[in-house]
C-alpha cells in the first residue's frame, strides 16, 4: 500500500492518505475493503469477495463487475497494494497501515509491560483506544462476512478498557478508577475480571464492605444463570474478608 495511506475499519470503513479522507466509494467498493482488510496480506478468493459483495445475488457478469470494482479500489490504497494471484486478490499492507492489527498490537504491547510498567502501558492502552471511532465495519458490521471479526474486534476493546482500568489501579489512582469500575461492571455484569479489579480497587481504598457487597453483588447477578464466581475471586473475598488485601484493614 502506497506509503502514508491508512485503510481505518474500527468504525465506518474508511481510508486516509497523507493529504486527509481518501474518498472510498459505495457500499460495494468499502464492502470489498473490507473483506480484504480481514484477511489483509493473504489471498482471497474471488469467490469469496463476490459472496461477501452480492450474496446469493451476484450479477450476470460478476467476474467483470468484481474486476472493474478492483480497478477503482487500486486507487483509492495503491496500483501495487492489491495484488491477483490466480483467482484470487491480495492486500498488500503493514499492520501500522490497519489501524485494527494497530489496535491489536498495541493491546499486545500494553499486555506485556503492564506488571513492569503501569505508566507506558496506560499511555500504549490509551493510543490503541484512541483508534476507535464507532462499532468495528460501521454499517457493514452485520454482515456474514464481517460478523466473526467485529465480534472480536469488539472482544478485543473490552479487554483494552480492562487493561487500561487495572493500570490505573496499579497506579493508584483509586479515586477515578472506581467510578470507571463501577461503570464498567455496570455495563457488562458478566465480564468477572471487571468485579475483581472492583473489588481489588476498593479493598485498597480502604472500602472493604464495599468490596465484599460487590463479591455478594456478583453472586447474585451469576447466580441468576446458574453460574457461580470463578475461584480467584472468591480467593479475593476470603482475602478481603480476613483483611490480608492491602488496604483492606480499613472499612
Amino acid at each position: 500500500m502506497r506509503t502514508g495511506t491508512h485503510i481505518l475499519v474500527l468504525g465506518p470503513v474508511a481510508a486516509y492518505g497523507q493529504a486527509g479522507p481518501i474518498p472510498v466509494g459505495g457500499r460495494v467498493a468499502r464492502t470489498l475493503l473490507a473483506a480484504l482488510v480481514i484477511s489483509a496480506n493473504r489471498a482471497v478468493s474471488c469467490d469469496a469477495l463476490i459472496d461477501a459483495v452480492w450474496g446469493e445475488t451476484p450479477p450476470p457478469t460478476v467476474q467483470t463487475t468484481l474486476q472493474s470494482h478492483v480497478s477503482k479500489l487500486r486507487t483509492v490504497v495503491g496500483s501495487g497494494a492489491i495484488e491477483r494471484i490466480n483467482r484470487s486478490y491480495r492486500l498488500v499492507a503493514s499492520c501500522r497501515q490497519i489501524d485494527a492489527c494497530e489496535f491489536e498490537r498495541l493491546v499486545s504491547d500494553a499486555e506485556l509491560t503492564l506488571a513492569q510498567d503501569p505508566r507506558t502501558a496506560r499511555a500504549t492502552i490509551a493510543a490503541g483506544l484512541d483508534l476507535w471511532r464507532g462499532p468495528p465495519f460501521g454499517d457493514l458490521a452485520g454482515e456474514p462476512f464481517c460478523q466473526l471479526e467485529a465480534r472480536r474486534l469488539d472482544e478485543l476493546r473490552l479487554a483494552a478498557e480492562e487493561i487500561a482500568l487495572e493500570a490505573d489501579l496499579d497506579l493508584q489512582r483509586h479515586a477515578e478508577v472506581i467510578p470507571g469500575l463501577q461503570a464498567a461492571v455496570s455495563d457488562q455484569p458478566y465480564r468477572e475480571h471487571r468485579w475483581y479489579l472492583l473489588m481489588r480497587a476498593l479493598s485498597e481504598a480502604g472500602r472493604r464492605v464495599e468490596a465484599l457487597r460487590a463479591h455478594e453483588e456478583l453472586c447474585a447477578t451469576l447466580g441468576e444463570l446458574g453460574l457461580r464466581p470463578t475461584a480467584s475471586l472468591d480467593e479475593l473475598a476470603d482475602d478481603i474478608a480476613m483483611g490480608t488485601v492491602a488496604g483492606a484493614g480499613a472499612c
